[in-house]
């Protein structure tokens, strides 16, 4: 039997199993007065498997989203048994929503949200709130003002600029290759989003292109999240170490404080990446200029 996604805001068949959820997705569980959020991501022991070895399962209660809880995987099956060991009784309700995103960065921590795209802001507080509001069929975005055109055309475009960046930033791309990967679903679904924005954007209704210029934020935080997440565990495990010391060699190249020191760091990268010969990773030639210091 073939995976299935669960397409956003909408309620999910509660028996569905859970070994049937496509890589990772976030459900949320709810009824009159609280909320669950619950994350169930699987673990496969080989490409290309088409069904998990086992399911990791873990769960927040509303209003946070930061700290999380594991369920024993053993006794849950379906989408409904994960209710019982939640303590659910009598009437509840299941939604599939986008990820959260508990990402820090160098200057402070960001606080966690629900991955979504343009003015909407959805976090712990205002959840609740908003998936009642779909499941009664209204659409609480389209309150807000109406965001201009080139606004829109802006949303998208920084994405693409920090895609853009991320792949010239030899390190990060070796530490978090699995954004590069186009193997890899998320990647996939990013990279399909982004064709279509370069082909389409100039063609679409505002509405539309409001839509596809959401669909791309949400593509992009999605693989960025996935990529961060599995970090170099994503490559073939005889060459782990190998990129562990090449991205450290990376490092050191942009922060070297003497021209000798960085050549010596930069032609480091350069071996171990001819060697490990992955399409995904930075070829050599582009390693050696993208960790070369700006010119001027």
């Amino acid at each position: 039997m073939a995976s299935v996604a669960l397409p956003y805001w909408q309620e999910v068949d509660l028996t569905i199993p859970l070994r049937l959820l496509a890589g990772t997705e976030t459900l949320l569980y709810l009824n009159e007065r609280r909320g669950v959020v619950v994350t169930v991501r699987a673990r496969y022991t080989n490409v290309g498997d088409t069904l998990p070895a086992e399911l990791a399962v873990m769960y927040t209660v509303l209003p946070s989203l930061e700290g999380t809880a594991w369920i024993t995987p053993e006794p849950v099956h379906r989408v409904a048994d994960v209710a019982k060991l939640l303590g659910f009784p009598g009437r509840y309700r299941v939604v599939a929503i986008p990820p959260v995103r508990k990402r820090s960065t160098l200057f402070r921590n960001r606080p966690a949200v629900i991955a979504t795209a343009g003015s909407l802001h959805l976090d712990g507080s205002n959840l609740l709130e908003y998936v009642r509001a779909r499941l009664r069929g209204e659409r609480p975005e389209t309150q807000l003002s109406e965001v201009r055109r080139e606004a829109i055309l802006d949303r998208a475009q920084a994405v693409v600029d920090e895609y853009t960046a991320l792949k010239l930033d030899v390190a990060y791309r070796i530490e978090n290759s699995a954004l590069f990967d186009p193997a890899v679903p998320t990647t996939q679904a990013l990279e399909v989003a982004l064709v279509r924005w370069q082909n389409e954007a100039d063609l679409l209704a505002m509405k539309e292109l409001d839509a596809l210029a959401s669909e791309v934020e949400i593509a992009y935080a999605v693989a960025r999240d996935h990529a961060e997440t599995v970090g170099f565990s994503h490559l073939p495990g005889a060459k782990e170490a190998d990129a562990r010391r090449a991205a450290k060699a990376a490092r050191l190249a942009e922060r070297a404080s003497s021209e000798g020191e960085r050549i010596a760091a930069q032609e480091q990268v350069v071996r171990i990446l001819e060697s490990l010969a992955l399409h995904y990773l930075p070829a050599a030639l582009a390693g050696r200029k993208e960790i070369s210091p700006p010119s001027g």
